[in-house]
């Protein structure tokens, strides 16, 4: 990778629970953005748009992605080959479900894949759903969850709830929001999952992200945080219970056409890919720490 144009200074918020109420933590500095190289392709145009992407549990070398809205209900098993790029290597095909708008996937620490339906972009959705089966499915029968924001409400006044990141933490899962009225993003999480009823996810916190977020994986040992956004990846370290953002803060922007999917190969490199299908590696080490006030 090289590095090239200084982007200029950012500031970083964050708020506490529902209240609105932001106290500054950090600005980042001036940094150089990173033009990253790809190391190979999704080789497989069956494939338009990886939206999510997420790391097998169960089987080694094997990494599951979907298409975006209007595609098949199919998850995809990617593999890597020789020359780094990626191959469907099997596939799963969801029975009765929809594929309104699916924008990610994530993974427990079973085996059981969780794909979000949550893409917003006309701010018109108010109930929205995800999928669950195990990755070792040979049915492709999913459970269905449906959800609603506990903020939302019609007519929406801010376009700030499109969401296109899911992810795990102690047997718990999380959502991360994607704003076009402002930098910011939401954290919402599911203290209990149940088919019977509309659940309503708690709002925990707002962090201003400096823009939109595509996709969001807690690492295997869950005690690292990456999150996506068009221009840039964050790291979130040492974090206590589920206050993320109030742990050690990394960050990297980044250069890479439109990125929509991440997640961690291992504990010490990311893996990227973008809307042309190409595939980027990114070492944990070339995150630049950022100071907190």
């Amino acid at each position: 990778m090289r590095y090239i144009v200084a982007v200029s200074v950012f500031l970083a918020w964050v708020s506490c629970g529902s209240s609105g109420n932001s106290t500054k933590l950090f600005d980042l500095p001036e940094m150089q953005t990173v033009s990253l190289t790809p190391v190979g392709q999704i080789k497989n145009k069956e494939i338009s748009e990886a939206s999510g992407l997420i790391k097998s549990r169960t089987y080694p070398n094997v990494y599951w992605t979907h298409n975006d809205s209007g595609g098949k209900t199919r998850l995809y098993a990617l593999s890597f080959d020789d020359n780094d790029d990626l191959s469907i290597s099997a596939q799963i095909d969801l029975k009765d479900v929809k594929n309104q708008d699916w924008e990610d996937i994530s993974i427990d620490r079973h085996g059981k894949l969780y794909v979000s339906d949550t893409g917003n972009n006309s701010q018109g959705r108010e109930t929205m759903s995800f999928y669950v089966l195990s990755e070792k499915s040979k049915t492709g029968l999913a459970k269905e969850y449906k959800f609603k924001y506990p903020d939302y409400q019609k007519p929406v006044k801010y376009d700030n709830f499109d969401c296109e990141a899911m992810f795990h933490y102690k047997e718990k899962l999380y959502l991360l929001t994607k704003h076009r009225d402002d930098a910011k993003t939401k954290l919402y999480r599911f203290n209990d999952l149940q088919q019977e009823v509309l659940m309503v996810p708690e709002k925990l916190y707002t962090f201003d992200i400096g823009g939109m977020v595509t996709s969001a994986d807690m690492s295997a040992k869950e005690t690292q945080l990456a999150v996506l956004t068009y221009n840039s990846v964050w790291l979130f370290k040492n974090f206590k219970e589920d206050k993320f953002f109030s742990g050690d803060v990394y960050f990297l922007p980044i250069s890479a056409q439109q990125c929509e999917a991440i997640c961690f190969d291992n504990e010490e490199e990311l893996i990227i890919t973008n809307e042309q299908r190409e595939v980027f590696r990114l070492a944990i080490h070339d995150f630049i720490k950022i100071e907190k006030r």
